[in-house]
């Protein structure tokens, strides 16, 4: 304090430097106090995924789970989280993400209780971003969990589309995954567009037009598959 009395600012208009001192003590203040709000948060939502996943247990433990390889809830939560892609860093990844994921269930044959739990641990710290617009009854809906995020985390259609002009092959993917991955932006980025009936002819030539390696990524992968199961046996076996 005595630095700024003996400043020539302060000498010279006193006022002005006490409004400009108060202004920082405010605002460090309120830097401080949203920060005690946002922890208060954190615990909290670190709480309550606490208190759901022990109610969830607690309805469970008289519950016998067959599952292929599991014998516990931590268990299934692992391997699904080997056959599910990892969170997404850009909005326009999670149609895929949820894509993967419901494969990785199907291929596990998870019932419905079992999925929000398994979701939520799969979000890691971006669970506590989602659960402070969920009641307690909704901790429980899958699909309820998964309407908040995609809403949270929605990209514009033309990320979206950018995304998928951008697009290419990663070194860990094959050929039919690419496709796949291609095939669900583009039906993402329609959903977006509110676009319903892109299988007309126009459509599918202005789009091979237009993105021509892409459309070919996506249709080339199907077209083989029919023109396989249209080859009779008898050929098959020769080749």
């Amino acid at each position: 304090m005595d630095l700024i009395k003996n400043c020539d600012r302060y000498k010279n208009d006193p006022d002005s430097v006490h409004e400009l001192a108060n202004l920082i003590i405010e605002e460090r203040k309120y830097d401080e106090s949203q920060q005690l709000e946002l922890e208060k948060i954190r615990e909290k939502s670190k709480l309550d995924l606490e208190i759901a996943r022990i109610r969830a247990n607690d309805k469970d433990n008289n519950t016998e789970v067959n599952y292929n390889d599991s014998s516990s809830l931590d268990s299934l939560i692992k391997s699904i989280c080997t056959l599910t892609m990892k969170i997404p860093d850009k909005p326009e990844g999670w149609s895929f993400f949820f894509l993967s994921l419901e494969h990785a269930f199907a291929a596990k044959s998870v019932t419905d209780k079992f999925k929000p739990e398994i979701l939520l641990n799969l979000l890691g710290e971006k669970a506590a971003n989602i659960i402070i617009y969920l009641k307690d009854e909704d901790l429980k809906n899958y699909d309820k969990i998964k309407s908040i995020i995609l809403q949270e985390f929605e990209p514009t259609p033309q990320s979206c589309l950018e995304n998928f002009k951008k697009a290419t092959r990663q070194n860990c993917e094959s050929h039919v995954q690419f496709a796949s991955r291609l095939t669900t932006n583009w039906e993402y980025y329609l959903k977006l567009r509110n676009v319903s009936n892109f299988e007309d002819e126009d459509h599918e030539r202005y789009a091979a037009q237009r993105y021509p390696t892409h459309v070919q990524s996506v249709t080339y992968p199907a077209n083989m598959q029919a023109k396989e199961e249209a080859v009779p046996a008898s050929n098959q076996d020769r080749i």
